[in-house]
């Protein structure tokens, strides 16, 4: 649960980054039941609209072919479920929650810049569309907006 400035909650986390590449696939088909359950516990306890579940996902539920934040998109294994989530969500006005880890490239890559993983603009950047990125966090998360725009609900 996460709690607001006034102590009571406003948020349930149903899971912690259920889609994880790691878990194969162990958590596909039970997160969305597991999320509309918590909500409609919440509705029927009259909580409903002052608290909201939600999925705390992974970075890794999104990906890029080319490696350029334009090319974003949900992955192909779980993307009828993403999509069902985010309509969920969207409808019962609760927040999207991704956790971006920028450090995990350098574990992810041997070859990943080191430079490209702070904030300080240091690094070597990349190109995409006209847009410069000096660091993994801003090209990762503008590879969220592209696969939520590509979405059905690109204003979750």
């Amino acid at each position: 649960m996460y709690p607001c400035r006034d102590g009571h909650e406003k948020y349930v986390a149903v899971g912690n980054e259920p889609f994880l590449t790691s878990y194969n696939g162990s958590f596909v088909n039970i997160t969305f039941p597991a999320l509309t359950n918590i909500q409609k516990a919440l509705e029927e306890a009259g909580l409903g609209d002052k608290v909201k579940a939600t999925v705390a996902l992974n970075a890794d539920v999104y990906e890029s072919a080319s490696n350029k934040p334009s090319d974003g998109d949900f992955r192909g294994d779980i993307k009828d479920r993403m999509l069902e989530i985010m309509r969920f969500l969207n409808e019962k006005n609760s927040p999207f929650v991704v956790n971006i880890y920028p450090f995990l490239s350098l574990y992810q890559n041997p070859d990943f810049p080191l430079d490209f993983t702070f904030l300080d603009d240091r690094g070597e950047s990349i190109e995409d569309d006209g847009i410069e990125y000096s660091n993994v966090f801003d090209a990762n998360l503008d590879t969220l907006f592209w696969a939520l725009r590509k979405s059905e609900v690109p204003d979750l």
